[in-house]
C-alpha cells in the first residue's frame, strides 16, 4: 500500500518587535491552502488514485540568530488539518515538530 500526502499553503507569520540584536526571535503562523493526496490507499470518485482537499495549519517557533543572514531553528510546532474523505468525520489531524536552518536574504 502506499499514500503520498502534499499540501500547498499560504499564510502570514508574525514576528514579534524585538530588538535587533537580540538572538532570539519567537514566531507564529497561519496557514491555509489545499492537500493533495495519491497512491493505492486513496480512491476517488472517478476510481483515480488522487484526491485535492482543503487543508490550513497554525503554529509557531523560535529562531537563533548564528550570523546576519543564518538562523537555526532548534523548534517548531505546528497543527496541520486536513479534510479528505475517509467514510467517518471527513477531518484528520496532524501535529507536525521541526527542527532545521533558516537563511534570510
Amino acid at each position: 500500500y502506499t499514500l503520498t500526502l502534499s499540501t500547498f499553503q499560504v499564510g502570514a507569520r508574525y514576528l514579534p518587535n524585538m530588538r535587533r540584536h537580540t538572538r532570539l526571535q519567537p514566531y507564529a503562523e497561519m496557514l491555509v491552502g489545499f492537500a493533495h493526496s495519491g497512491g493505492t490507499l486513496v480512491q476517488g470518485a472517478t476510481g483515480v488514485s488522487a484526491g485535492t482537499e482543503f487543508a490550513g495549519s497554525a503554529g509557531g517557533g523560535l529562531d537563533v540568530r548564528v550570523t546576519r543572514r543564518f538562523w537555526i531553528r532548534p523548534i517548531e510546532a505546528s497543527y496541520l488539518t486536513t479534510t479528505f474523505a475517509n467514510g467517518t468525520t471527513d477531518h484528520q489531524n496532524n501535529f507536525r515538530l521541526d527542527v532545521g536552518l533558516a537563511a534570510r536574504f
